[in-house]
């Protein structure tokens, strides 16, 4: 029979040893599930075999600290809140950063991220279509057409247009597959004797 798991009961002391400070914030270093800081806290749960629940390390900290919203959501029934950074390190666990939110304010909280990171993506996604439309290919059709029917080797050719030996392999096979046609092509025609 497996022993039964003890659960570390957590205070203030033993959080703060757990992260790492960096100017303003304190930074959680241990367990983050969905940007969230989380700890296995000891209590009653539904799930059998277990004895505890993984927490918010913010709702666990403004609990010990003593907050009245935090304790008031120990209450059974009581609707719990979102515990985010206000200072944008998702790893922050700060008092001075830390804010409770209601599931709506949370819902308007994340669409503004949403937001914020749509417009930071699309950005960097003209950046790079802006430096894809600079580069223009290596190989005119002329080109491709005079290495494909070119007698030098892989190698003497890929040197001499400057590109990859692997480049000029594909193309050279392209153009005896478009010569010859594909295995199913002749199928069609056949009579039945």
């Amino acid at each position: 029979m497996p022993k039964p798991r003890t659960i570390k009961t957590h205070t203030l002391e033993s959080l703060h040893a757990r992260c790492v400070e960096e100017g303003d914030c304190l930074i959680w270093q241990g367990y983050s599930a969905n940007n969230t800081p989380q700890v296995y806290m000891a209590g009653p749960t539904s799930n059998a075999g277990h004895n505890g629940r993984p927490v918010s390390v913010r709702w666990l900290m403004a609990l010990l600290e003593g907050d009245a919203e935090a304790a008031a959501e120990q209450e059974p029934g009581a609707r719990r809140g979102f515990w985010v950074a206000t200072c944008g390190v998702s790893g922050c666990v700060a008092p001075q950063h830390r804010k409770r939110l209601s599931k709506h304010k949370m819902m308007k909280h994340a669409q503004q991220a949403a937001m914020q990171d749509s417009i930071s993506n699309a950005l960097r996604i003209e950046r790079i279509r802006r430096t894809r439309r600079a580069q223009v290919g290596k190989l005119t059709a002329e080109q491709v057409e005079e290495m494909v029917h070119s007698p030098l080797t892989l190698d003497q050719a890929a040197a001499h247009y400057g590109v990859n030996r692997s480049l000029v392999y594909k193309h050279r096979r392209r153009a005896s597959a478009r010569r010859v046609g594909t295995v199913w092509a002749g199928l069609g025609s056949r009579t039945n004797a």
